[in-house]
């Protein structure tokens, strides 16, 4: 028999907030727009359906966390192509979570309409994208992150640079024979 994992909303502490979580336009909602979860819940989800991945009893706050950490880590890296993508991706992300704990609070819209509305607009085309796996791909970003920033990826080395130009070259003359 399975047993359902009531769904609580939970705001994180202020001392959480290093990103601002604010409804954003740019997010998801346009007036034209009205709210969807793409779909109708029929209750507490029980299962994420995937093996050794339980279903989060506080999915929204514990995303906004996740990512909100990520954030944290992505402040020491120095500008560069891998901070502004992934940042973007992190903005993006809290803005869609924050539309959503804002239709639950002021427009009452159940908790498990707004996840779906948040798995639903995050997953993009892969609709199948749960928020359990969105914390579980944060958290992982963080570590790599970490190895980033250890490593200064962001730095090109003179030894790579001559390997990868000499395998060019005897790429390109291979394929002239």
């Amino acid at each position: 028999m399975l047993r359902s994992v009531p769904r609580t909303v939970a705001l994180l502490p202020r001392s959480f907030s290093t990103v601002s979580v604010t409804p954003s336009t740019s997010s998801s909602l346009t007036p034209d727009q009205p709210f969807s979860p793409g779909y109708t819940p029929l209750g507490p989800k029980t299962s994420t359906g995937l093996v050794g991945l339980l279903v989060d009893p506080t999915p929204i706050p514990s995303l906004i966390k996740a990512n909100q950490n990520l954030s944290r880590h992505l402040e020491a890296l120095p500008a560069c192509a891998y901070k502004s993508n992934v940042s973007q991706v992190v903005k993006y992300r809290l803005g869609v979570c924050a539309d959503a704990l804002d239709h639950h609070e002021n427009k009452g819209k159940s908790m498990d309409e707004c996840i779906a509305f948040v798995e639903n607009t995050i997953g993009g085309t892969r609709r199948h994208l749960q928020v359990e796996e969105m914390i579980v791909e944060a958290n992982d970003e963080v570590e790599v992150a970490e190895m980033y920033l250890r490593e200064k990826m962001w730095i090109a080395q003179p030894d790579e640079i001559r390997y990868r130009s000499a395998t060019s070259t005897s790429t390109s003359s291979n394929n002239k024979d």
